[in-house]
């Protein structure tokens, strides 16, 4: 039978559902989802899977599939496709994922690298990773390191890097073909200041692009079969050559 481990992970992501519903994590969400619909490629999948984090982010519901589960640790029974598991041992079979959406999920994770190899091994050849997080070279990380939005992001949260996680994902046969960033404003809590500030998401994606307090990845896992270039030619030409002097 299988058997669901209460991870640290899980527990963080359940403790900090609340922090997502505030207007700054709305508005977060907001951006992330305008990011993702320009990300993602528009075809079918047979199997979508969305891994914790809340049940409304991105546009899941508007993702074409034959099938899609929202896998967390407690069962949603609102939602007709919400299973029980966890990110680092997922209900599934090697190779039975085609797009696979981790929101915010490394950021709350104690082994980033083994919940993300878990991934590799669940999803299909040219399958979709979509991923999104905290970006620790922004305002928001900056506030953070001084515990000033503590109702938004807890003080256990991590924050990587989109090189480190591009690291991470070449080791397991990923590649990425698109990362964005988004959220460039203070993140003030009223949300009459952050509707006036709106402005800014066109300014800092133009001037400062890098600095966004969110990231949102999209990469692709490479058959494991055109990653392999062995130079038959450069063994031949080599050979002649040995030939040719003796």
């Amino acid at each position: 039978m299988y058997s669901i481990p209460v991870t640290q992970t899980s527990q963080r992501l359940n403790l900090a559902s609340h922090c997502f519903n505030s207007a700054i994590g709305q508005t977060i969400f907001q951006c992330e989802t305008q990011i993702a619909e320009r990300l993602v490629p528009r075809i079918h999948y047979q199997s979508c899977v969305q891994v914790e984090g809340p049940s409304h982010l991105h546009n899941f519901d508007s993702i074409t599939s034959v099938s899609k589960y929202r896998v967390s640790l407690e069962l949603n029974r609102r939602l007709d496709y919400s299973i029980v598991g966890v990110g680092e041992r997922l209900p599934f079979g090697a190779e039975s994922i085609d797009y696979l959406f981790l929101p915010h999920v490394l950021d709350f994770c104690d082994n980033p690298e083994e919940l993300l190899q878990e991934a590799a091994q669940c999803m299909t050849a040219n399958g979709v990773l979509l991923i999104t997080g905290f970006n620790p070279r922004s305002m928001l990380a900056l506030l953070k390191r001084f515990k000033q939005i503590e109702n938004l992001v807890p003080s256990t949260v991590k924050f990587y890097s989109v090189h480190q996680i591009r690291h991470w994902l070449s080791l397991l046969g990923f590649e990425i073909f698109a990362a964005e960033f988004g959220f460039f404003r203070p993140p003030f809590r009223r949300p009459s200041r952050l509707k006036r500030l709106e402005k800014w998401e066109v300014a800092g994606a133009r001037w400062w692009p890098a600095l966004g307090s969110v990231y949102v990845l999209s990469a692709r896992r490479q058959n494991m079969a055109s990653r392999i270039k062995p130079q038959f030619s450069n063994l031949k030409l080599k050979q002649r050559r040995f030939r040719f002097e003796h």
